[in-house]
């Protein structure tokens, strides 16, 4: 796992109750071991609880904000719903790396 995802786990996961996330998954390049000139680009798996559309959005861009600065690098939230390339799909579950889970 990335060392600024590890070192920061605690502050993803108060984002996680904060932004109404009930699984959080880092996936890619991050999820294994970082070589040190790799950029900061974190790639993530979400599944948030049932929401309206508006605090679906207010969450999503929220988190996505949020992550963004404490993290310090890009991040692309993915939902499972969104991934239709059965490839894709594959690789996401083969190398998610699960950093939240509600209780």
């Amino acid at each position: 796992m990335h060392p600024a995802v590890e070192t920061r786990l605690e502050d993803v996961r108060a984002l996680c109750v904060r932004f109404h996330v009930l699984r959080l998954a880092l996936f890619g390049s991050a999820a294994k071991e970082p070589r040190p000139a790799e950029p900061r680009d974190y790639d993530l798996l979400v599944e948030f609880d049932s929401l309206t559309p508006a605090q679906h959005a207010g969450s999503y861009f929220g988190l996505l904000e949020e992550l963004e600065t404490l993290l310090e690098g890009s991040v692309d939230l993915v939902e499972p719903g969104a991934i239709r390339n059965p490839i894709f799909k594959q690789a996401v579950e083969a190398t998610q790396v699960p950093l939240y889970a509600a209780a």
